[in-house]
């Protein structure tokens, strides 16, 4: 009887549901490596809503492209709660626990930049490790994460999903109803995440030497706004970016590494894989539908990647246009005090939230 293979490989791993997030996992792939991670990094892609060029580009930092089926919440009354409709597909990372030919992974959103490489993240025995989110509820932050891939974890996060109980309609409210009772608390450092908090600042100037990754929470990203010299935070991102990409007129034009061998493309899922000329959806009850809609635009020019800054005229003000629509559902339960919020050691008091 032929013995099974154990997984033993260990890495990074980020998503990528849309081109709009590529300069970000290009910049976050260059800021493991310049900080000499000894680790292989991996991004997870849904293709039916990532263009090829963009994965030809992540091909040029990742080890390894991890094709996915994209998850859509069927129930998003809460996200429109949250004003964050854009969030309609973050269930997707569930897929990261069917990951099982790796034996663990540290989890980083797009939007995250790594100031080191926290490689003893990997050493964590624990099953789920996360960072707490600012505010309240006492609960993580799901842009960076431990895990251990298992197929118990991800049946039971399905099985959660496809009854709609995320309290905040994507996949940090589901993940933290899993994990409620065992999860293992990181540092905030891990995952610190800018605010408008008064403290905040005094703070950062403080103990930004002991910060490993920032994440750039919300819908602002520092490559769709402008450069602000005062703004030291997005400076340390665009300086990863300028280190790589300077000479270069957009972020879409990527030049191979030299000497890095070529990803290899893992179709860890063949059945739910998207079929050329037909692109799909993984829906909750298993069957595939057809992709009618764009989800998001993807964005070829460099105007649109990294936008000019405009004066704003006298006594008007820049607002981002948001669809809203009406919440039908009623909210399901959930109670914020739960024991498992005061698991969390590091407090930060901040009415800015953000996944």
């Amino acid at each position: 009887m032929a013995r099974k293979s154990v997984a033993c490989e260990q890495l990074y791993a980020t998503l990528l549901l849309s081109d709009s997030y590529l300069p970000g996992a290009l910049v976050l792939g260059h800021s493991l490596r310049d900080a000499g991670t000894k680790r292989k990094l991996a991004a997870l892609v849904t293709l039916d809503s990532v263009s090829v060029g963009a994965v030809s580009q992540l091909k040029a930092i990742y080890d390894y492209i991890l094709p996915v089926p994209r998850i859509r919440n069927e129930h998003p009354a809460n996200l429109a709660l949250m004003n964050r409709l854009d969030l309609h597909s973050t269930f997707t990372k569930i897929n990261l626990w069917k990951q099982v030919q790796f034996s663990k992974i540290v989890y980083l959103d797009a939007d995250v930049l790594a100031y080191r490489a926290p490689d003893e993240l990997f050493d964590l025995p624990h099953a789920f490790s996360a960072a707490p989110d600012v505010g309240w509820p006492d609960i993580a932050n799901t842009g960076v994460m431990v895990l251990t891939p298992n197929m118990g974890d991800y049946h039971a996060l399905i099985a959660m999903a496809e009854t709609g109980v995320s309290f905040d309609g994507a996949d940090q409210g589901l993940i933290n109803m899993h994990f409620k009772h065992s999860i293992n608390p990181l540092p905030f450092t891990y995952n610190v995440t800018p605010s408008t908090h008064y403290q905040y600042l005094p703070a950062y100037l403080h103990f930004q030497s002991s910060i490993s990754m920032v994440h750039f929470i919300g819908a602002n990203k520092p490559w769709i706004s402008c450069r602000d010299s005062a703004d030291q935070i997005s400076g340390r991102w665009w300086a990863v970016h300028d280190r790589h990409y300077r000479e270069q007129a957009s972020v879409t034009a990527i030049k191979q590494r030299p000497n890095r061998h070529e990803p290899n493309i893992i179709d860890v899922d063949a059945a739910n894989a998207p079929v050329a000329g037909t692109p799909s959806v993984h829906t909750l009850n298993g069957q595939p539908k057809k992709n009618n809609e764009n989800i998001i635009l993807c964005q070829e020019e460099v105007g649109k990647y990294l936008p000019r800054c405009h004066p704003k005229k006298s006594g008007s003000t820049l607002r981002q246009i948001t669809t809203h629509t009406k919440a039908l559902a009623p909210l399901p339960r959930f109670d914020g005090s739960n024991s498992y919020g005061n698991r969390f050691k590091y407090s930060f008091a901040c009415p800015t939230r953000g996944v």
